[in-house]
């Protein structure tokens, strides 16, 4: 994002956009949101108020839980599902902010996730259409329907089979694996994060690694894997940590209280929901 700013000290505002959006999009998904926010919050300080950057600076303050703020970032536009690429990545953003504080009832956390899959399916990029097929799944599954899971392994395996992308091949996995701990299957959900978990690692994406290895938590623990799985909560809580997101971070200790709390440990279940900083815990 460095760049960014020699633009805009040079008086170049279209180049620094350019760079800025760049720039933080890749500093969100290598878990450093706060500091995209931060170059982000420079430019709207200078007036700057396109989607495309609108957008961005919604997508770093929800992955650091701020979701209140980056929903208000995002009512600063009128969005349609008719407005092309820009419009389609603030759909997405303010689907998944909604879907994941619940700041909305189920009807419509689900019509909103519906136009954003629309439109990010006719503009949108790989990573994208990725999110937007998991977000559906989920939100099918949390009615109990296990068929869209299924179906959305299908199209997260054609998209990431199809891309030279090493992101986005990881990012189907983690789909898949998604699809698969939602459906039940959890012995093979825990062999697909696994692997997905290294691929992150080796990618130092970390937003997206501490989405595998919470989930793989979640999995180990259906399997009664129950060490292994404390292991992953506190690795998914220092991830959060340091990304900076406080709502993940109070799921991964309220996750690990939770396991402590069902195997009977109730000392340690204590000290985890002690960790957790959030009265908004929950199991995802």
């Amino acid at each position: 994002m460095e760049a960014s700013h020699h633009f805009f000290f040079a008086g170049n505002n279209t180049r620094a956009l350019d760079h800025a959006v760049i720039g933080a999009r890749q500093a969100i998904l290598h878990g450093a949101p706060a500091e995209a926010e931060a170059a982000l919050e420079k430019l709207r300080k200078s007036g700057e108020s396109q989607l495309r950057y609108v957008s961005e600076l919604a997508a770093a303050k929800a992955a650091q839980g701020k979701f209140q703020s980056a929903l208000e970032v995002l009512a600063t536009h009128e969005l349609t599902h008719f407005g092309g690429e820009e419009t389609a990545t603030a759909l997405l953003v303010r689907a998944e902010v909604l879907h994941r504080s619940r700041m909305g009832g189920d009807a419509q956390i689900a019509e909103v996730a519906q136009a954003a899959t629309a439109a990010v399916q006719t503009s949108g990029t790989e990573t994208e259409k990725l999110r937007a097929i998991q977000l559906t799944a989920e939100i099918a599954a949390d009615r109990g329907d296990q068929t869209s899971p299924e179906i959305a392994r299908g199209s997260a395996k054609r998209i990431g089979e199809s891309s030279n992308s090493r992101h986005v091949s990881a990012l189907a996995k983690l789909t898949n694996a998604y699809c698969l701990m939602m459906m039940g299957h959890y012995r093979e959900a825990s062999n697909s994060f696994a692997g997905l978990v290294q691929e992150f690692d080796q990618l130092s994406l970390d937003l997206d690694l501490r989405r595998g290895v919470n989930g793989h938590g979640v999995v180990l623990t259906a399997l009664g894997r129950f060490d292994d799985a404390a292991n992953c909560f506190r690795r998914a809580a220092a991830l959060a940590l340091t990304i900076g997101d406080t709502e993940a971070h109070a799921n991964a200790w309220s996750n690990l209280g939770a396991l402590y709390h069902d195997v009977g440990a109730f000392e340690k279940a204590h000290e985890a929901y002690d960790l957790c900083p959030s009265s908004t815990c929950r199991r995802h």
